[in-house]
């Protein structure tokens, strides 16, 4: 199997993952939450998904090109995966549980994680770490977006406020 259909398998296979940790309904319920000033529509989320997809399938690509002679090429894989298994947990924490403080406070490791792989990828040179590096200056705009979510919906917050 190609490096290409690798990527593409671990890519489509978290995004089914990530699909059903969140469960349905996400569209109804991001419109049921009051949102922050300026949060996006759907279609720009979805827009931030799909980019997200990409630069996961772009850097995985990369990694099972090159192959593993190197330690850091495994750590990368493995980073990415843990990565991309966080983000289906946040799915289930934010829209199945409505957990809108904790997943504020999951995206603090969750951005490290990020961090330490961006580092890498573009240490090693690897074909779309600076697109990871893209995906991590979104990072902190979701973290606002996640502390304000979790601050004006705090009836619908386990936990009370932030």
């Amino acid at each position: 199997m190609t490096p290409t259909w690798i990527a593409f398998i671990l890519c489509a296979t978290s995004a089914l993952l990530e699909g059903a940790c969140a469960g349905g309904g996400t569209r109804r319920q991001l419109a049921e939450l009051v949102q922050p000033r300026g949060a996006p529509p759907f279609p720009v989320w979805i827009a931030l998904g799909l980019y997200y997809y990409l630069t996961c399938f772009w850097l995985a690509r990369g990694i099972l090109t090159v192959g593993f002679g190197f330690a850091e090429h495994l750590v990368a894989l493995a980073l990415l995966i843990a990565i991309m298994l966080a983000n289906a947990a946040w799915n289930a924490l934010f829209f199945r549980l409505k957990r809108y403080r904790a997943s504020w406070l999951f995206f603090l490791p969750y951005s490290l994680l990020v961090a330490v792989l961006t580092g890498l990828a573009i240490g090693m040179n690897m074909p779309g770490g600076y697109a990871v590096l893209g995906y991590e200056f979104y990072l902190p705009y979701a973290l606002w977006w996640s502390y304000r979510v979790a601050q004006l919906n705090p009836r619908t917050n386990p936990g009370g406020n932030v």
